[in-house]
């Protein structure tokens, strides 16, 4: 006996179905995508940048001191080296205002944690950034891409009110110098000023929860007591306090105009082959960043437009 023919109702199903099953299939390559090894990258075009950053940049212009710098040595090996701002504010503006002004994108080297956000780890990937391990570096330098190193990391980012604005905190690194003279690359420092004035902290909290909220095992490690911590080498600065805690913001911010001072360019490649030199030469970087960052609090302090009631940056 032959079987009866299936209704109607069970031919549209695999129709209706069929959406769906797309959709969760578009989903799940979606989130997959970013990822935090080094690829090969195209830079976007200056009008996509300008439109993702003009909401930005018309509220917070930015006056740039030096650029001839970067326009001088734009068709070498060029390592960016600067300041991080709390919360990680000046990701907006320092690569693209290089990018806009010069024609060099530089590459962005970002702390794993970026990548526990699926949206946001879609951006940091579709910008060109990868995770700033050893072997994305040496990927990127062997090919001669320009790239920004920020050695304050996630220490600067999460600076809360016990710290001076602008603090570095690099503590001993020096792997990014060791790299620069690897490579044959050269350091242009560079150090921005302004965004930091424009937040206060209402109060902070122990960074472990936060990083236990994220999966990442710094939540983990207990905060070493106070004088515990040794320097590789004398010259090094530790933590200015031995725990690191989240700063919690006001939910308002005072516009004003953010400075971005560039230094004198510092070639790595030579013999840089003992401890001490290598530390020599951080130390040189990190000097003339701390000179960019204290020119540009000199440009703030004297400028009749620090505060302004008419934004406004236009390319």
């Amino acid at each position: 006996m032959a079987a009866p023919p299936p209704s109607a109702s069970f031919q549209l199903l695999p129709i209706l179905l069929y959406p769906g099953i797309l959709l969760v299939s578009l989903l799940r390559k979606f989130l997959s995508w970013p990822h935090d090894y080094a690829f090969i990258f195209t830079p976007p075009s200056k009008t996509l940048i300008r439109i993702a950053t003009a909401p930005f940049l018309f509220l917070f212009p930015t006056k740039i001191k030096s650029l001839e710098v970067v326009h001088k040595h734009k068709r070498g090996k060029i390592m960016f080296v600067g300041n991080h701002l709390i919360g990680g504010m000046d990701l907006a503006f320092t690569m693209p205002l290089i990018y806009l002004n010069t024609g060099v994108y530089p590459r962005g080297v970002a702390d794993i944690l970026h990548y526990r956000f699926p949206f946001w780890a879609h951006g940091i990937t579709l910008f060109g950034g990868v995770n700033g391990s050893r072997e994305n570096c040496n990927i990127i330098m062997k090919s001669g891409e320009p790239l920004m190193l920020l050695p304050g990391g996630i220490n600067e980012v999460l600076k809360d009110d016990r710290m001076d604005k602008y603090t570095l905190i690099w503590k001993d690194r020096v792997g990014f110098i060791k790299l620069a003279i690897e490579h044959g690359y050269t350091i242009i420092p560079f150090g921005i000023v302004g965004l930091e004035d424009m937040v206060s902290i209402a109060f902070s909290i122990p960074s472990g929860l936060f990083f236990w909220l994220m999966g990442d095992t710094r939540g983990f490690a207990a905060a070493p007591a106070a004088g515990s911590v040794k320097m590789q080498h004398p010259t090094s600065q530790p933590m200015p306090f031995p725990d690191m805690r989240v700063p919690i913001l006001y939910p308002w911010i005072s516009f004003q105009t953010s400075y971005l001072v560039f230094g004198d360019p510092i070639e790595c490649a030579g013999d840089f082959v003992d401890k001490e030199s290598v530390y020599a030469l951080r130390n040189r970087v990190r000097d003339s960043v701390e000179g960019c960052i204290k020119s540009g609090q000199r440009m703030q302090s004297v400028d009749p437009r620090r505060y302004r009631r008419t934004f406004g940056q236009w390319f």
